[in-house]
């Protein structure tokens, strides 16, 4: 395994063992952290004993812009506080500031009595801590990098999956999105404002461009980016699932959502792999454990969240078009071109452009939350792929006239659903309303959805007793 793939799971997996220090009592917390330390291990061998660096290894200027193409990004993200901050940084601000002034397990005693903080906190994890000793503005100091550090992995591995013209690469991962004005057009005929925010325009689902998960919901993004690149390099450069458990378990504590959108690509690549390296220690018992863990934490959840399948929302006569058109705006349009512009596809990319459309095409039938998250965030590995197969057919060389046009289709294409993130990014440097100021979880909308209650099953026998 590469340098990077170790660096990717060592940034994955350090919030475990902040979080074991934190919330579980002694006996859980060294269990956990020797089995992360065990999952680890095999991997760093791995990279010592592979120190030659293959051909597609990337290096030297396409690494150093990339490096500062995700130190812009981020910047303007708002995260840090360095840009405007989306309204959902009114959570965001919340969670980090009481993670710094709370005592960990965080319990509630005044605003919600007896109710502990549930909620994926991976992401956080870092800062807060530096936050603990340094304070708030160090502590968003640190989020900064940790979210550059980890933007920067996630373009990395998504360039060597797309060997071929990097720094195409990583600005389609950058401006990917759907065909969201578009989409606007078609339903309403109307179009949006410069720094409208465009996801939803189907009124009822979203499929998040790149640009909007960072500067929205970067916890999610990072997630998925990573581990989506992590499982299918392992797949298809490797041809081996040794790690693909590990994986998807080290993405449980960042977002469930994620884990979820995960599971059918470490089922395919078993499959693709006839199950080569599958069966190992870390595979078949430090990652079911390290799961269960953390889903035991998230049992710990009071909140009534809505859930329900599409038809419960409306009538099929007014969904089913709008879902049509959906299907068409968010990745229809890109596959239909790019599927007629690829050259010769292998058995492999054949079954992930199946898997990916297939559950893109599944994923609106079920509606998990206020805002939709389970669209919103179980999408995400599977635009990953879409936007891997756009990218590598972007970087193909055309070899005939009708290519050379399929290309421009797709390139055109691809600038119309950037206006989507540079909505995102002109609001960043444009004059709005001040940022979400720092509260407390307890007092933002819908806290319900955040609380939990001390007689789980995790609070009582793996949690660290209240002090």
């Amino acid at each position: 395994m590469r340098f990077l793939e170790l660096v990717s799971l060592i940034y994955l997996a350090t919030p475990y063992f902040i979080f074991s220090a934190g919330w579980l009592n002694p006996t859980a917390a060294f269990v956990l952290c020797t089995l992360l330390a065990a999952g680890l291990w095999p991997v760093y061998r791995e990279n010592q004993e592979n120190t030659l660096r293959s051909n597609s290894e990337l290096r030297g200027t396409p690494v150093v812009i990339i490096l500062g193409l995700s130190l812009l990004w981020v910047y303007g993200s708002g995260v840090g506080g360095f840009a405007h901050q989306n309204t959902d940084y009114m959570k965001h601000n919340a969670v980090l500031g009481d993670l710094i002034d709370q005592t960990w397990p965080i319990r509630y005693t005044r605003e919600a009595a007896g109710s502990p903080l549930v909620y994926y906190i991976a992401y956080y994890l870092p800062a807060a801590l530096a936050g603990k000793v340094w304070g708030w503005e160090i502590a968003n100091f640190i989020q900064y990098f940790w979210t550059v550090l980890g933007v920067f992995l996630a373009i990395l591995g998504f360039c060597r999956l797309v060997p071929r013209r990097p720094l195409l690469a990583s600005t389609v991962f950058i401006l990917c999105s759907g065909l969201d004005y578009l989409g606007r057009f078609i339903l309403s005929g109307k179009l949006f404002r410069a720094t409208e925010h465009a996801e939803w325009w189907s009124g009822y689902w979203q499929y998040s461009s790149n640009t909007t998960l960072l500067f929205w919901a970067p916890q999610h993004g990072i997630a998925g980016w990573i581990t989506g690149t992590l499982l299918l390099s392992s797949w298809l450069q490797r041809r081996s699932s040794t790690h693909s458990g590990f994986v998807i378990a080290l993405s449980v504590l960042w977002s469930p959502w994620v884990t979820l959108g995960l599971l059918p690509y470490g089922l395919l690549a078993a499959v693709r792999t006839r199950a080569k390296g599958l069966f190992t220690f870390a595979n078949t018992v430090i990652a079911p454990i390290v799961a269960i863990t953390v889903f035991l934490f998230y049992l710990s959840l009071t909140g009534n969240v809505p859930r329900g399948w599409i038809w419960e929302y409306g009538s099929p006569l007014v969904l089913i078009p709008v879902l049509i058109v959906f299907y068409l705006i968010e990745f229809g349009l890109f596959q239909f071109f790019v599927a007629r512009f690829s050259h010769a596809t292998t058995r492999d990319d054949l079954w992930l452009k199946a898997v990916s459309l297939t559950c893109l095409l599944l994923i609106p039938i079920y509606r998990v939350g206020e805002g939709n998250d389970f669209a919103m965030r179980v999408s995400i590995p599977s635009l990953l792929m879409i936007w891997l197969i756009l990218a590598d057919s972007l970087t193909q060389m055309p070899s005939s006239a009708s290519q050379i046009k399929r290309r421009k289709v797709l390139i055109a294409l691809l600038f119309i659903a950037a206006l989507t993130p540079f909505n995102e990014m002109i609001r960043a440097v444009s004059p709005q309303a001040p940022p979400a100021l720092r509260t407390s979880v307890p007092k933002i909308y819908l806290a319900e959805q955040y609380l939990g209650r001390e007689d789980s099953v995790f609070f009582l026998y793996l949690a660290r007793p209240a002090r």
